[in-house]
């Protein structure tokens, strides 16, 4: 029982994965827009 636990969580992992890193990596280049932004916004003050 223990053992079919793991494994499924395993595979839920497995599934997820590539869209978690997909999200992770929209987040990253949206975050980096939004730097952007502040600092272009920030020196023109």
């Amino acid at each position: 029982m223990k053992d079919q636990n793991f494994k499924d969580e395993v595979m839920k992992i497995l599934e997820e994965a590539p869209s978690a890193r997909r999200a992770l990596l929209e987040n990253y280049d949206n975050l980096l827009r939004v730097a952007d932004y502040c600092h272009d916004n920030y020196l023109q003050v």
